[in-house]
């Protein structure tokens, strides 16, 4: 459970990701749709993280997520693009601003620029 800096209200589940958007009071349910790539990569929600620049990063048994807030989309990270498990068991932000990612495997490192102010 997260609530992220627009005091939107998220819920990781085993069954896809619920927000509850405070502006609107709109509930939002996120499902994994093989048919379609930008879709969240899978059903059971692992670990959630807004980090300092406002992007926010949902851990799946399926690979990393980055939510795009203005489209609505998911961009994908899994084994595929170098991560070393699909599983992302928990996710922290350090002080560079690197989104670090426990998995069954070992320890993941995703550097991302400290300018990049995109709210994906």
């Amino acid at each position: 459970l997260m609530e992220d800096q627009e005091g939107n209200m998220w819920n990781g589940t085993g069954f896809g990701l619920d927000v509850l958007e405070k502006t609107s009071g709109r509930f939002i349910h996120y499902l994994n749709d093989a048919s379609n790539p930008s879709s969240i990569s899978n059903n059971s929600i692992m670990s959630l993280l807004e980090d300092s620049r406002g992007l926010i990063w949902i851990g799946t048994q399926g690979g990393l997520n980055l939510f795009d807030k203005k489209a609505k989309t998911f961009k994908v990270f899994n084994e595929q693009n170098g991560l070393p498990h699909n599983s992302i068991l928990t996710l922290i932000e350090d002080n560079q601003g690197n989104i670090w990612m426990g998995t069954p495997k070992r320890l993941s490192k995703k550097v991302v620029s400290k300018s990049d102010k995109r709210k994906y």
